[in-house]
């Protein structure tokens, strides 16, 4: 009997009072250079690691972040700082494991994926700063060896990391994606190491096309060892000024990033000949993927002489349905709603985006209040089928990362996550914390449909 016949009694009654099972799909950390990392930089490298952690001290970025220096943001000390905007500065769970599990705890959410980049200002060793430029943003180092050391340093410490209730995370290695053999050598690596996926990059300029046949071993590797591919965005966009330079940048990326991976894994036939390879396209938000659907078998129906898709045994929407996933980051209600109406509930999978500020966790003024996760889930999924609410909040996620549900299940009652009859509580309002509506929380944006 599967866990959610099981929360029906004979009568098929749905047992509400139970604690959800959550897992946030995506998840951040930012390991301080001198403080974490160092420790596990090879002797042969400290130099180098010294000078990259010494030119990384001045702040960068819109927030005023100064990396070698923590968590300042335009001189206000982290303890210091108010407004819900940066009050996520305080929290030590960008690199602390024990402040980490507090807030997971706080927030009811039983598991996590971990992704690099906290927005604390920490930069990935030996990495050109994620905001360093157009076409430059978190590429390698153009040394390879020293590129590669920086991966090592950076999964060394996630692995240590995740040690501590290891059934409560999902560690993500980065690997060399510019040498296959390389990587693929990495992924044994990461997953003695504890980790449980690797961060695959988007499709860019240095990387093997993912559709060459070259990387078969890499993707038999994954499959083997239960290494999921999980991506968060990042495709390179030209640059862009002002007006509207963000939102047409994040149009841009979101577009080419939602279809760039998944394309070539279906068409390139990846799927065909790893039915069991798993990917998890997270942070892309938007009701996009019942378009996609459409459109590559509209592609696959209509056929071409110059390239048959005669290695194709089902069409596109198959191959999605069984194997990607969405990790949809600060889910809003239209974007539920969206997936219940076009059928594919199944293949979503709720993310936090802690501790990033636009996440749903807001780092509390009062830890008796009601976590700003639990308001953005009663916005979002109140008054949706309960099967529907338990698949997205946690079921896919334990689906598609191999988690251990009955582990978690114990973890969701001790710390009381929230449940069923909990959630089922449509908001009569969208809340204010600290001057801003919900905390700043992206999960309570709408497009006009407020349902």
């Amino acid at each position: 009997m599967s866990f959610l016949d099981s929360l029906t009694g004979d009568a098929g009654v749905d047992v509400v009072s139970e604690p959800l099972i959550i897992v946030s799909s995506d998840t951040h950390v930012g390991p301080r250079l001198a403080e974490d990392l160092r420790p596990y930089c090879p002797a042969k490298y400290l130099d180098e690691f010294d000078a990259y952690t010494a030119a990384n001290v001045e702040p960068v970025g819109s927030f005023g972040r100064a990396p070698g220096t923590g968590f300042a943001i335009a001189g206000v000390e982290p303890k210091k700082a108010t407004g819900s905007r940066i009050r996520n500065f305080q929290t030590e769970g960008h690199y602390d494991i024990n402040a980490r599990l507090r807030d997971m705890d706080y927030d009811g959410v039983a598991a996590g994926v971990i992704f690099h980049g906290s927005q604390n200002g920490q930069p990935f060793p030996f990495r050109l700063h994620l905001l360093a430029g157009a076409g430059k943003g978190n590429l390698p180092a153009e040394d390879p060896e020293i590129a590669r050391a920086g991966n090592e340093i950076y999964n060394r410490w996630l692995g240590d990391f995740v040690s501590v209730q290891p059934h409560r995370h999902v560690g993500l290695a980065q690997l060399s994606m510019w040498d296959i053999e390389q990587a693929t050598r990495e992924v044994r690596a990461a997953a003695a190491l504890g980790l449980k996926g690797i961060n695959l990059p988007a499709q860019r300029d240095g990387i093997p096309p993912y559709n060459d046949r070259a990387w078969d071993p890499f993707w038999s590797t994954c499959v083997e060892l239960r290494m999921v591919l999980a991506n968060h965005g990042g495709q390179i966009t030209p640059e862009v000024s002002a007006p509207g330079a963000y939102q047409i940048a994040s149009m841009e990326l979101m577009a080419m990033s939602r279809v760039s991976i998944i394309s070539r894994l279906v068409f390139g036939g990846v799927f065909e000949r790893h039915p069991d390879l798993t990917l998890v396209i997270t942070e892309r938000p938007g009701a996009w993927l019942a378009t996609i659907i459409d459109e590559m078998d509209s592609l696959f129906d209509s056929g071409s002489v110059s390239s048959p898709l005669d290695h194709l045994t089902r069409c596109p929407s198959d191959y999605v349905r069984s194997n990607v996933f969405v990790g949809a980051s600060f889910h809003a209600r239209f974007e539920a709603l969206a997936a219940e109406r076009d059928g594919y509930t199944d293949n979503v999978c709720w993310g936090s985006d802690y501790p990033h500020t636009e996440g749903t966790f807001q780092y509390p003024t009062d830890w008796n209040d009601e976590p700003v996760t639990h308001l953005a889930l009663r916005s979002s999924y109140a008054g949706l089928p309960h099967a529907v609410i338990r698949n997205m909040v946690g079921e896919n996620a334990i689906r598609a990362y191999g988690l251990d549900r009955a582990a978690l299940a114990t973890t969701a009652a001790r710390i009381g996550a929230p449940t069923i009859e909990s959630i089922d509580r449509p908001l009569a309002e969208i809340p204010r914390r600290g001057g801003d509506l919900a905390g700043g929380s992206l999960a309570f944006r709408t497009t006009g449909v407020w349902s």
